[in-house]
């Protein structure tokens, strides 16, 4: 975009990132993980599947269990 031989440059930058964990047992979940992150000189992405196991049964998750 010029204006009178001005030029003006719109860059986005951020990050996100998206956790999602279920669990399938009382023992065993599984997640899955969405990042994004975009500056002014890159652009990166990633998506991530994990199990996990705890040693002692659970009746749910909590929030350190991410």
């Amino acid at each position: 975009m010029t204006k009178e031989g001005q030029s003006y440059a719109i860059r986005v930058i951020g990050a996100i990132q998206l956790d999602s964990l279920v669990l399938l047992t009382s023992q065993l979940a599984a997640g899955i993980s969405v990042e994004a992150d975009k500056t002014g000189n890159s652009d990166e992405y990633s998506v991530s599947l994990f199990l996990e196991y705890f040693f002692q049964p659970r009746a749910g998750l909590f929030v350190t269990d991410f």
